[in-house]
């Protein structure tokens, strides 16, 4: 995966509760940690598209749940930041924000889950690289 976002030339610091997180993840999913990772990558980047086409078509219930489901994605790995920009485009969407404003959190959205396979990537070299590769 070749990222063009803008955090892609960005260091990526993980925080001390972000390294626990982490060890957390990796004791609970052991030696299938990189294939939950995968499925978490891969998926995410399917609803991202969706998202991002249904923003652009002003779908904004398909955009809704695109969002909702990649939060599913992000809560099975604890990803709060991820879960909490779906929040903010449910609510831009059902609270009757205007149409700018839903555009924004769609991208909100999409950003942090390219953040998160950011931040993947630098917890775990090559992840994201063997994505492509399993995927091809």
């Amino acid at each position: 995966m070749a990222s063009t976002s803008p955090l892609a030339n960005s260091p990526i610091l993980l925080t001390e509760a972000e390294s626990r997180a982490f060890a957390l993840l990796e004791t609970a999913f052991g030696d299938t940690l990189w294939d939950v990772l995968r499925v978490y990558i891969d998926q995410g980047e399917r609803y991202s598209l969706a998202l991002q086409e249904a923003t652009t078509c002003a779908h904004w219930q398909e955009a809704v749940r695109q969002g909702l489901k990649i939060a599913a994605l992000a809560s099975d790995l604890d990803n709060r930041a991820v879960v909490a920009a779906a929040r903010a485009l449910s609510d831009a969407v059902y609270e009757g924000h205007t149409a700018h404003a839903r555009r924004n959190a769609a991208q909100m959205m999409v950003l942090e889950f390219e953040r998160s396979v950011l931040v993947l990537e630098s917890r775990y070299p090559g992840l994201v690289a063997s994505q492509g590769a399993s995927v091809a």
